[in-house]
């Protein structure tokens, strides 16, 4: 994390981190360790957390213990539904969730990650590749290119959404 807020020291508008699920034990050592919100006034910045969602018990809790930890600190939430995992409708325990009220209340919101065919997310994996990336690379063929092209264009419009704290 000191690379994050390095980059940011620097000037740097926006940094992305990729975290995995369960980063609440690491989100926890670093909150104990530092004064992150010391941190984050002095570097004028905040933290937009995307949650990726599944329709487990343990996600919400593990989106619940993400909020208790970072309660008091500059930060906005997005929740993505995983579409691999169900239809925006089948996460009923988020849409009757304590915690997601909690997220709204906060000024959060909700976006919905359409499903992709697994083999599609494994080849993008294998080769380090982005999204946006496909249209124009060698060796994809035509229909995993449409793939790709139908799945990003709804999930651009999600983003778009978010866009205010993105």
């Amino acid at each position: 994390m000191d690379a994050v807020f390095n980059q940011l020291a620097e000037a740097t508008p926006r940094v992305v981190v990729d975290t995995p699920a369960q980063f609440g034990d690491a989100l926890d050592r670093l909150t104990q360790e530092l004064p992150l919100g010391e941190i984050l006034e002095t570097l004028r910045a905040w933290i937009t957390v995307v949650f990726v969602l599944s329709r487990v018990k343990d996600s919400i809790q593990a989106l619940k213990s993400a909020l208790t930890t970072l309660h008091g600190l500059p930060v906005d939430g997005v929740i993505v539904k995983n579409g691999h995992v169900g239809k925006p409708d089948d996460f009923s325990r988020d849409d009757s969730s304590k915690t997601r009220e909690e997220v709204r209340q906060a000024g959060g919101m909700e976006r919905y990650l359409p499903d992709l065919q697994d083999v599609i997310y494994d080849r993008l994996d294998a080769e380090n590749r982005p999204f946006s990336g496909v249209s124009t690379a060698d060796g994809w063929t035509f229909m995993e290119k449409q793939r790709v092209h139908v799945w990003l264009k709804p999930w651009l419009s999600e983003l778009d959404q978010a866009s205010a704290v993105l």
